[in-house]
């Protein structure tokens, strides 16, 4: 997974740093960083069962999706996580 080179007004309006925390592959790394989670916190409480957190963690990675079919898929439906989901 790769993110974009900046465009034209990249630099002019966010820095590297900051350009790099709001790149498509980091926000959706995020996203799934919270999925994992909520499968730690399931478990936990005993929703789901333990032996279901590594498979839904290791399938957290960003790199393993198509960004251009979940923007697509944004599009039909208003939002990001419906189609991540």
């Amino acid at each position: 997974m790769t993110d974009a080179p900046p465009t034209l007004y990249g630099p002019l309006f966010a820095s590297a740093p900051m350009r790099a925390i709001l790149a498509d592959g980091a926000r959706l790394q995020r996203m799934l960083d919270v999925e994992a989670a909520l499968a730690r916190a399931e478990a936990a409480a005993g929703v789901i069962p333990d032996a279901a957190v590594a498979p839904i963690v290791a399938a957290c990675r960003a790199e393993r999706f198509d960004l251009a079919a979940l923007a697509q898929g944004a599009v039909t439906a208003g939002n990001l996580a419906i189609p991540l989901v």
